[in-house]
């Protein structure tokens, strides 16, 4: 009967333990999310995208299954591409071509490897800095910023439009129908929106960090995004734990099997 006794307390404090760490992890993520923007809007302080277009981009995104088959922030299905991967991808290429345009009058692909790494080092410089002003709860885009928006809008466009290659999605599936949580207007250029924000997290440094939102995920040498050294440490640390969790278990399982055997 000890034996059930310190087990039973051991248990208790295990389950303790493992909800206060849930809920403090819980409380630190919701205080450290990235913000949702009440505006994006260019430097002359047009609008580019609201919120509410924003989180109708969200809606869209989930009445249609997309997270069944690609993912977004990692949280999905693989069958699909990782829609903040890719957003982030073809925004940098929109800025990149951007540049390319405005100082070569050609495309980025066009140039020479020299000045290809010129626009790179100016793209990834650009979007590292945090232009969301808390105080307006408006996020400020540059012009080559904004030129990206324009790229992934056509990109997603092509990618949901009369393109019957997208394997593993119906042709024209997304309709302009408005139900619940949706805004009026194109809703794949909401659902861009939506998509743009993720690259814009993930790509962005937190304030007063040099990392971004996702801690730098997902890796994109273009965004500068490469592995932090505290992921590093922090991944190491929950394997080690984890390793270290299940082998006390498996012992403690062990031992006191064989005390009731013999007992």
């Amino acid at each position: 009967m000890q034996v059930y006794k310190r087990l039973n307390r051991t248990l208790l404090w295990v389950l303790v333990i493992a909800f206060s760490i849930l809920i403090a992890g819980g409380f630190l993520i919701f205080k450290n999310e990235a913000p949702r923007p009440s505006k994006m809007v260019d430097e002359s302080g047009t609008t580019i995208v609201t919120k509410k277009q924003l989180l109708s981009g969200q809606a869209v995104y989930e009445k249609y299954g997309l997270t069944d088959y690609g993912s977004y922030l990692g949280n999905g299905t693989y069958f699909g591409p990782d829609y903040t991967a890719q957003s982030l991808h073809v925004y940098i290429q929109g800025m990149q071509n951007y540049y390319a345009q405005k100082q070569y009058k050609t495309d980025f692909k066009d140039l020479s490897v020299e000045k290809q790494s010129g626009i790179k080092g100016k793209v990834k410089h650009e979007i590292r800095k945090n232009r969301y002003n808390s105080k307006t709860d408006q996020l400020v885009l540059t012009t080559a910023q904004v030129a990206g928006l324009n790229h992934l809008t056509k990109h997603y466009r092509h990618e949901f439009r009369n393109n019957p290659h997208e394997a593993g999605l119906p042709e024209n599936m997304i309709h302009n129908n408005t139900d619940d949580f949706m805004q009026n207007g194109d809703k794949i250029d909401q659902l861009t929106y939506f998509f743009f924000w993720g690259a814009w997290l993930s790509s962005t440094n937190r304030p007063h960090q040099t990392y971004s939102y996702t801690n730098n995920w997902p890796y994109d040498l273009d965004a500068g995004n490469i592995m932090t050294s505290e992921a590093m440490v922090w991944t190491a640390l929950s394997v080690a734990v984890l390793v270290t969790g299940v082998g006390v278990v498996i012992y403690f399982y062990k031992k006191y099997h064989f005390d009731m055997q013999f007992n």
